[in-house]
């Protein structure tokens, strides 16, 4: 990661376990992107439901963009099991919507 890297909160009315599911999310898109040798711009967390957002410098190969968008999902599921007071995943349709593009560009 580079010095340049910010992490943005703001403020507004949300429980600690939705901002940790949130920051979940972000963080698996982040350590993916990081590993595929992907340059991430910004970390967005907003304290409103759903708000978050990760930014990359543009991934062109249909295939890396793909597994970073899978990877917030994933990620997310692995952390519910500890955190309280969630009764379902909360998935970002973004990122589903981005994986159907980058899926359809694999195909022959």
């Amino acid at each position: 990661m580079t010095s340049d890297m910010r992490l943005l909160l703001i403020e507004d009315d949300v429980s600690v376990a939705e901002l940790l599911r949130l920051a979940f999310h972000e963080a698996g898109h982040v350590v993916v992107g990081h590993r595929l040798g992907r340059r991430v711009e910004r970390v967005h967390l907003g304290f409103a439901r759903d708000s978050g957002e990760t930014r990359f410098a543009p991934i062109y190969d249909a295939r890396d963009r793909a597994l970073v968008l899978l990877a917030g999902e994933r990620a997310e599921r692995c952390s519910i099991s500890w955190l309280d007071g969630f009764e379902s995943l909360q998935s970002g349709s973004d990122d589903r919507r981005g994986v159907d593009q980058a899926l359809a560009e694999l195909r022959p």
